[in-house]
């Protein structure tokens, strides 16, 4: 990806991943998964989206580009 990133992005284009942790999706797993959260809740596909709006406007078109963004609700930080 980085590879990527560098290659295109002096035509404007930035290459970014999302990593995403445990989704909302009203299992028991996910209640399981969501006890190892900071913010003890799981991810929605509103917190996807938000992130992803964020990649693909211009205020990240220079701050981001050949990264992964961790979307685990702090899962390695609790």
């Amino acid at each position: 990806m980085r590879n990527l990133s560098r290659e295109v992005g002096h035509g404007s284009v930035t290459i970014n991943a999302l990593s995403l942790g445990a989704m909302d999706n009203f299992d028991d797993f996910t209640n399981i998964a969501t006890i190892a959260t900071a913010v003890d809740r799981a991810g929605t596909a509103v917190d996807v989206a938000a992130a992803s709006l964020y990649l693909i406007s211009d205020e990240a078109s220079w701050m981001m580009t050949g990264q992964t963004s961790v979307l685990n609700g702090g899962s390695s930080t609790a």
